[in-house]
């Protein structure tokens, strides 16, 4: 069948070890919209990363510091003035944390990187590229109309819809289609479903009666940094428990959800939230971020960025999926602001072909995938891609 076609050459895995995955994301999504004419130019990562060490850059920060010795003292006393410890509960938390799982990620990633070493020396020559914009304004808002259940809309190619919220919307086609709406154009990848509506509407996925094998979370974490830039609206997390995971979940799934190196959401989700599911956790996975070059993107002993984020994994008690308790996937990310790697190619390996696969809280879809929530387009706008003509 075309579908399996889809999903064994849509894989994004540059190589694997015992101990996780290397992804390229830039290569899986140009194989998508690769049959239309378009693709997603490394000029973007460049944008944010400039193809060179991040790690040398944070560096220079600190090396370029003044020179008057005596004017560094003065600063770092005020700076003490400031706190009466060296680091609050939270940060002595993290930095337990770190320790304890740091050891691995560092053996892991350096394994995989050591085996692609001819990946990242390719990744460095693609300077060339077409330059798309850093940030595309997305308008495509939920309206306030309300409706008992929403309808299914089936997309054609180079249609135009008035509204495409509160509506299930598919492409049942093999191939990527373009429509447009609210004055932008979008690329809905093929196979795919999604359902745009705020918060309080998330019930009505369940009313079509379908339950889903995978599904994955990316939740609007509220921190400082959200609410100081205002890039999304934050949910605060004893909302996630009024997601009927019951109703959504098949009888052999598994949830996967991302989280911020936080310890409180992450202590949350292991014994709140998962339990509040009745779920079981079977995995504790992380997301190491790489430069160009296959360094890490903050150094790793950062203490105030680190180069990693976690996913954890439940399953239903009945559930036969079994997975490695530790794993990592590395990746060079896609410089969005909280933009994850597509889950698609590590768990279609591990998920029958068949699988019914959700992500909630997304902001791209995902051939094959159905995703949920009020910016599920973002990303899928055609400003962030490139004409195959404009290939250099």
């Amino acid at each position: 069948m075309y579908k399996v076609k889809i999903i064994k050459k849509t894989l994004a895995i540059i190589t694997e070890t015992p101990k996780g995955w290397l992804v390229d994301d830039f290569q899986y999504l140009n194989y998508v919209v690769n049959d239309i004419g378009y693709f997603y130019p490394l000029s973007y990562m460049a944008h944010q990363y400039g193809l060179e060490n991040i790690n040398t850059k944070e560096e220079e920060k600190f090396e370029s510091a003044p020179v008057d010795k005596s004017e560094n003292i003065l600063v770092q006393q005020k700076k003490r003035k400031k706190r009466k410890h060296c680091l609050n509960h939270g940060e002595l938390k993290m930095l337990d944390y770190h320790s304890k799982h740091s050891t691995f990620m560092m053996e892991a990633k350096e394994a995989l990187v050591k085996s692609a070493e001819l990946y990242f020396k390719e990744i460095i020559k693609k300077k060339n590229t077409p330059k798309v914009s850093a940030d595309v304004i997305y308008t495509l808002n939920v309206n306030d109309a309300k409706i008992s259940k929403p309808n299914h809309l089936l997309l054609e190619d180079n249609a135009n819809y008035e509204d495409l919220t509160k509506k299930f919307a598919s492409n049942d086609k093999y191939t990527c289609v373009k429509v447009r709406s609210n004055k932008q154009e979008f690329i809905i990848p093929p196979l795919s479903s999604f359902f745009i509506s705020d918060f309080k509407h998330l019930s009505w996925l369940s009313s079509f009666g379908k339950r889903y094998d995978l599904v994955v979370m990316d939740p609007p974490w509220e921190n400082k940094s959200v609410k100081r830039s205002k890039k999304y609206d934050y949910l605060p997390e004893y909302d996630l428990k009024k997601i009927c995971m019951n109703e959504l979940l098949s009888n052999d799934g598994i949830v996967v959800i991302w989280v911020t190196n936080k310890q409180k959401y992450i202590e949350f989700v292991k014994n709140i939230l998962f339990p509040h599911w009745n779920l079981k956790i079977i995995a504790h996975w992380h997301w190491i971020k790489l430069t160009v070059s296959g360094d890490y993107v903050f150094p790793m002993e950062s203490t105030h960025k680190k180069p990693y984020e976690a996913l954890l994994i439940a399953k239903r008690e009945c559930s036969r999926i079994s997975l490695c308790f530790d794993q990592v996937i590395c990746s060079i990310p896609i410089p969005s602001h909280s933009r994850k790697p597509s889950l698609k190619s590590i768990f279609s390996s591990i998920l029958s072909d068949k699988a019914n696969c959700l992500e909630l809280f997304a902001r791209n879809l995902t051939p094959g995938w159905t995703s949920w929530g009020n910016e599920v387009l973002k990303f899928q706008n055609i400003e962030y891609f490139c004409q195959s003509s404009q290939k250099e």
